[in-house]
């Protein structure tokens, strides 16, 4: 047994059992009490929040946020200069931890569609959109050149998509958020 020297009491080693038990029971309950704290619960929201305050010419006019015990995933309606508003959405996981340094392409999504029951997506690859003509490699150079791009986009047959590599990193970006916000006020 070790005697503590300053005052000459001993720690049995049934209080080290209990302290060690205490721990294991308490720590579960304390980082979960941890993780919603602001500051780490909505550490990820921010720190994107920032990079696409950032960005020339964007400003964002609403977010949405699902929370749940952890923030699962959110997004920004942005304006771009005159160009229509967006909104970009960032989900839980490989969104959260990327700069936005470089993509490999836009995934951009029109409203919901009842006849169809889903959203109507076209994946557009950086290499397609640079063939014609328009240069993006990453979210900044995308806002930049948002009119070209939409209207490039806008251009494509429906239904049409470009065949994304494996492991393929694209931003989502949906457009035409008027028809997004009729959909939802005519099923609310």
């Amino acid at each position: 047994m070790e005697t503590n020297s300053k005052n000459g009491s001993r720690l049995s080693p049934g209080s080290v059992t209990a302290l060690f038990v205490l721990f294991v029971l308490v720590a579960p309950f304390a980082l979960l009490w941890l993780s919603q704290c602001d500051f780490i619960y909505y550490r990820h929201y921010n720190r994107i929040k920032a990079l696409v305050e950032k960005l020339p010419d964007a400003k964002i006019t609403d977010t949405w946020l699902h929370r749940d015990i952890t923030l699962e995933d959110f997004g920004f309606d942005v304006q771009v200069r005159q160009c229509e508003p967006i909104r970009l959405n960032f989900y839980e996981g490989g969104d959260w931890y990327r700069d936005f340094g470089t993509i490999d392409g836009i995934i951009f999504s029109k409203p919901y569609n009842p006849a169809t029951n889903d959203y109507e997506i076209t994946m557009v690859s950086c290499d397609e959109l640079a063939r014609a003509g328009i240069r993006v490699r990453n979210l900044a150079d995308t806002i930049s050149q948002l009119e070209a791009v939409l209207a490039y986009l806008k251009s494509w047959p429906d239904n049409q998509s470009d065949t994304p590599r494996g492991g393929a990193y694209y931003i989502l970006i949906y457009y035409d958020l008027n028809a997004y916000k009729q959909t939802q006020s005519a099923t609310s």
